[in-house]
C-alpha cells in the first residue's frame, strides 16, 4: 500500500519552500487525489524574514504567508510552527521536534476525524544535508516508534521518508527519472516512486516564495533530481540507536 491510498497525508518539513524544492513530485501527485496538510516546523527566519529577527516588523510574516499561498497552489492546507526551540539554522533536539510535530499532526488529524493516516518527511540525511532537515527526520522516527503502541494517539499512522539522493546523482535533472526507475528495479528495498516532468509548474510553485526565488534556487530547481523524482521509503524501525536520536 502506498501513500496514495491513505485518506489524509501530512507532509512535515523544516522551512517554507522545502515542499517545492524537495517534495514537488510527491505533492503534485498526492494533493490531486487526497487531502494534504503541510506542517512546517519553522518560518525560515535565518535570513531575517522571521520572528527570531524582529517580531515588531511586518516582514516576519512574509514567509508564513508564502507558505500558506504555496499550499493553496497545491490544493493543500498548511500550518507554520512558531517555537523558539526550532529556529532556522541550528541543529534541533529530536525530542522537541517529536513533541511539536505530534501536536501539529494530531491537530490536523482531529479535523479529519477517523481515517487512514500517513506522514511524509525527510530521511536522516535530510535531502540536502541541512541540519534542520536531518533533525526533522530524527524527531519523526521517535514518533514512529511511539506510534507502535495501541495506546498512542498516532497508532496506525504510516510514516514515509524521502530518500536522499547521493551528491553524485543529485543534479541529473530529467535524467533522474529513468535512472531512478532502473535503480528501483535493482534495489530490493520496497519504495514508492513519484515522477514529474513538468518543470514549469515546479517553477511556479517555488515562485510563490518570492523572498526565496533567487538565481541559485532557480538553478537548483532546473537541475535537481528532486524536481523530477521522489523515492519514498516506509519507516519500519529505527534507522539509528535511540540514544543518537536525542
Amino acid at each position: 500500500m502506498t501513500p496514495t491510498y491513505e485518506d489524509v497525508v501530512i507532509l512535515v518539513i523544516a522551512h517554507p519552500d522545502d515542499e517545492s524544492m524537495f517534495f514537488f513530485p510527491t505533492l503534485a501527485r498526492l494533493s490531486a487525489e487526497r487531502p494534504v496538510h503541510i506542517l512546517c516546523l519553522s518560518d525560515g527566519g535565518y535570513d531575517g524574514c522571521g520572528p527570531a529577527r524582529d517580531r515588531a516588523a511586518e516582514p516576519w510574516l512574509v514567509r508564513r504567508r508564502e507558505m500558506y499561498s504555496a499550499a493553496m497552489r497545491f490544493g493543500a492546507t498548511a500550518s507554520v510552527v512558531e517555537d523558539p526551540r526550532l529556529q532556522d539554522g541550528g541543529e534541533w533536539d529530536a525530542c522537541v521536534v517529536a513533541e511539536v510535530a505530534r501536536r501539529g499532526i494530531e491537530a490536523s488529524f482531529a479535523v479529519r476525524g477517523s481515517c487512514r493516516r500517513c506522514v511524509v518527511t525527510f530521511d536522516e540525511r535530510g535531502a540536502s544535508g541541512h541540519k534542520n532537515h536531518a533533525s526533522t527526520s530524527r524527531g519523526l522516527v521517535l514518533l514512529r516508534l511511539a506510534s507502535e503502541s495501541q495506546a498512542d494517539s498516532l497508532f496506525g499512522t504510516r510514516f514515509f521518508e524521502l530518500e536522499s539522493t547521493p551528491f553524485t546523482s543529485r543534479f541529473l535533472g530529467m535524467l533522474a527519472v529513468p535512472v531512478g526507475l532502473v535503480r528501483s528495479r535493482v534495489d530490493p528495498q520496497p519504495s514508492v516512486l513519484y515522477a514529474n516532468l513538468d518543470v514549469i509548474t515546479a517553477f511556479r510553485a517555488l515562485a510563490v516564495h518570492e523572498t526565496q526565488f533567487v538565481w541559485f534556487r532557480k538553478l537548483f530547481l532546473v537541475f535537481s533530481s528532486y524536481t523530477f523524482l521522489n523515492r519514498l521509503i516506509e519507516i519500519q524501525r529505527p534507522i539509528m540507536p535511540i540514544h543518537s536520536l536525542r
